[in-house]
């Protein structure tokens, strides 16, 4: 899928949607208590200001110290993402907009190790996710740190793997899960990135 420029839309989608929708804004549930949030708030202005090895280590401290939440893992994976895309130098607009800049090899090969990190932790985050599901099947944080993990995969797989087929795949499983969640409640806001963007790429 792409626009008229010729790079894929549902990389923008991706990228987009992964960082706006991991910004706290409406608070919903148990998972979102002030005083974890506060804590979250300051390893985002780390992450957004590219102090990224601060960022994870951060977020590893607030693993530690909520075990059973699935956001510390899956921020720690989204902080690992954006600091390979840092290192390969393609945190660029310029980059991201020119024709088919993601369609061509990427100059550097994430080192498998740290690949495999990135994936066990969204992995984490999923499972733990889960698990609250299985005890409360509507939870509504926990379905959407699920769709979260779909579209930082989603990001993953157009950005450093170059995968378009994985890209869209994860990309519209977090689109399904996000657009339940606004259905459902509509003050749920955070979903509404993830939902509007997709809608508008397809569109």
């Amino acid at each position: 899928m792409s626009d008229r420029r010729g790079y894929p839309v549902i990389f923008h989608f991706c990228l987009i949607c992964l960082i706006l929708s991991f910004i706290p804004t409406s608070f919903a549930q148990n998972l979102r208590e002030p005083v974890f949030m506060e804590e979250v708030e300051v390893k985002f202005a780390q992450m957004f200001n590219m102090d990224y090895g601060q960022a994870v280590d951060g977020f590893s401290s607030l693993k530690s110290k909520y075990p059973s939440h699935p956001a510390p893992p899956l921020y720690m994976a989204t902080s690992m993402w954006l600091q390979e895309l840092f290192l390969r130098e393609d945190l660029d607009l310029d980059k991201f907009i020119a024709p088919g800049y993601f369609n061509k090899p990427p100059r550097r090969e994430m080192p498998p190790v740290k690949k495999q990190d990135f994936l066990d932790l969204v992995a984490h985050s999923q499972r733990l996710a889960g698990s609250i599901l299985e005890q409360n099947p509507n939870h509504k944080d926990a379905r959407y740190f699920l769709g979260s993990c779909n579209g930082l995969l989603g990001a993953f797989a157009i950005t450093i793997d170059r995968d378009k087929t994985k890209a869209f795949k994860e990309g519209k499983k977090a689109y399904q899960r996000h657009k339940e969640l606004v259905e459902e409640d509509r003050d749920y806001y955070d979903a509404y990135f993830s939902v509007g963007l997709y809608e508008y790429a397809v569109g």
